[in-house]
């Protein structure tokens, strides 16, 4: 039962993403929706990864990031076969959710569907997705679960 817990957050994080995408392409092609005075959803598309890092117009990029993204999450799984601490499964399975999410969205047309817009006064944060959210809240959560970890003292 253990295991398919971790497995039940990193679909329902895939769901809520693609989910969440397909919502934005079709309500916000044309339009931009604010929400609060610093929060609104605008439609824009990232060919690169975080914070369009590596972004270009090359192909080679796409199938670089597509490849990579891979493999990061095969090895998401296998040391979440290994976690022994909830938090820590719990926090690769969204980890895990959104890279899959952001993987299956890539894979057509070579871009993500980011929507979630930021403001603070001048600066403007880039816009983002629920993959996005999935796998800093998951990082977040993993860097609580194993912070006890690190500070553990060994005398010797």
């Amino acid at each position: 039962m253990k295991w398919i817990f971790p497995f039940i957050v990193a679909a329902t994080s895939f769901w809520l993403d693609a989910s969440s995408k397909a919502w934005a392409q079709r309500s916000l092609a044309e339009t931009t929706r604010e929400l609060l005075s610093f929060l609104s959803l605008r439609l824009g598309f990232n060919s690169g990864i975080a914070f369009s890092w590596f972004a270009s117009d090359e192909g080679a990029n796409r199938y670089v990031i597509l490849v990579a993204t891979s493999l990061l999450s095969l090895a998401i799984v296998c040391v979440m076969a290994t976690a022994r601490i909830p938090t820590e499964r719990v926090a690769l399975a969204l980890i895990l959710g959104g890279a899959l999410g952001n993987i299956a969205d890539r894979i057509p047309d070579g871009y993500v569907t980011d929507f979630i817009s930021v403001r603070l006064g001048e600066y403007h944060f880039p816009i983002f997705n629920l993959a996005d959210v999935c796998i800093t809240i998951g990082a977040m959560l993993l860097f609580l679960a194993l912070a006890p970890l690190r500070c553990v003292r060994h005398d010797g």
